[in-house]
């Protein structure tokens, strides 16, 4: 790990480091944390590289349009595509996740309530026109969804008992043979507790983070970690619905999104060779 430090001594000689410390439990990023006042994140594979130049050009769009504070890259070393030298680096938003146990312990619940909402509405009520000169993924989610069902019954199901693999079939046939029509916009990609950032002490979100999936998509796919094993339920989205109006129409394709979680997880395990992930994702389903 010392080697990142190493690299961004080498890349910002004006950067006084007094103290550092890791966090290497993200799926995409090994994380350094400068100073305790400055998060530079190291993408852990090709892809994430990709996904960081994405991001960092989408937030400078984002940031015109958020009432909530979100990253701000001041560091960035972007000319090279070898993990380990890819960087980017921004200014801590300081508080802490607003987990399952951090929220139950919420006073006004009905304060973050209206802060989630809002910038969501926001987020995805930004034209998608704003984005037509830049790189970002564009989701087929019919097409998606397909293919990682292929991918599912291919490389995931041999893992799986007979009951479990029938149910996810159900579950996809049903998904995928409703109506998909709706409107596709911006989106987060990964809008769930670890990276909503909450003050303890003004008892307000201070912040979201981690755009690495941003993409223009479904926005039920922003809803489903709110709703999943680790959010917060649907009574907390359902309360969205006089600052993000029709919220309630999101639910459906939400509550199948997160559904899925679990699969993702064994499924990225298998493919980047990360045992762990894939273990704690197919456990479930044996």
């Amino acid at each position: 790990m010392n080697k990142y430090i190493k690299i961004i001594k080498e890349k910002n000689p004006s950067l006084i480091i007094e103290k550092y410390r890791f966090n290497t439990e993200g799926q995409n990023n090994d994380i350094v944390i400068v100073n305790d006042n400055t998060v530079f994140k190291f993408p852990k594979y090709l892809e994430g590289i990709k996904k960081m130049k994405i991001e960092i050009d989408i937030l400078n769009i984002l940031k015109k349009h958020s009432t909530l504070d979100i990253p701000e890259y001041n560091y960035k070393n972007l000319d090279s595509f070898h993990t380990g030298h890819v960087y980017g680096g921004y200014r801590m938003i300081k508080g802490v996740s607003l987990r399952q146990n951090v929220y139950h312990n919420v006073v006004r619940k009905e304060i973050i309530s209206k802060q989630l909402a809002t910038f969501l509405r926001e987020l995805h009520s930004i034209p998608i026109e704003e984005f037509y000169d830049h790189e970002i993924k564009f989701t087929d989610t019919y097409s998606e969804w397909t293919n990682f069902y292929d991918k599912i019954e291919t490389k995931l199901f041999k893992f799986m008992r007979k009951e479990a693999k029938d149910t996810i079939s159900k579950n996809f046939d049903s998904f995928l043979n409703h109506d998909l029509d709706f409107d596709e916009t911006i989106i987060h990609g990964d809008f769930g507790p670890t990276n909503i950032i909450f003050d303890p002490n003004l008892q307000t979100i201070s912040g979201i983070i981690d755009f690495n999936d941003v993409s223009i998509g479904d926005p039920a796919t922003d809803i489903a970690s709110l709703i999943g094993p680790f959010g917060y339920g649907e009574d907390f989205v359902k309360s969205f619905e006089p600052f993000y109006p029709k919220v309630d129409d999101l639910l459906d394709r939400a509550r199948f999104y997160a559904s899925t979680f679990a699969l993702q997880e064994a499924m990225f395990g298998l493919e980047v060779g990360d045992e762990a992930a894939f273990n704690s994702g197919i456990k479930q389903y044996i």
